[in-house]
């Protein structure tokens, strides 16, 4: 990525936590980029934000958000890749 790519990423996920924290959602800057770029590969917003919600709920009270915010991450690429045999295989580490 060039720099002036990079930067406008950056800058873009400056400004979506921000509005993240105004809006109190407790997602970590992390999390947040993850589920942006699920939203880049097509997974439904709406449905990504049902799943943290289900796994708030449903959860016990985790150690962090974060820990909460993983786990909804994990699930929704599950769901994404559910048809693909080799999901776990994926390299995910371009989201982290």
């Amino acid at each position: 990525m060039d720099p002036e790519a990079a930067r406008t990423a950056r800058d873009s996920l400056d400004l979506a936590f921000h509005m993240s924290n105004i809006l109190e959602t407790g997602l970590d800057r992390h999390t947040l980029s993850v589920l942006i770029a699920l939203c880049e590969m097509g997974i439904n917003p709406e449905s990504l934000a049902a799943v943290v919600k289900e796994l708030r709920r449903e959860s016990p009270p985790p150690s962090s958000s974060t820990e909460t915010d993983n786990m909804a991450v994990t699930m929704a690429l599950q769901l994404f890749y559910e048809e693909e045999d080799d999901w776990q295989q994926r390299d995910f580490a371009t989201f982290y």
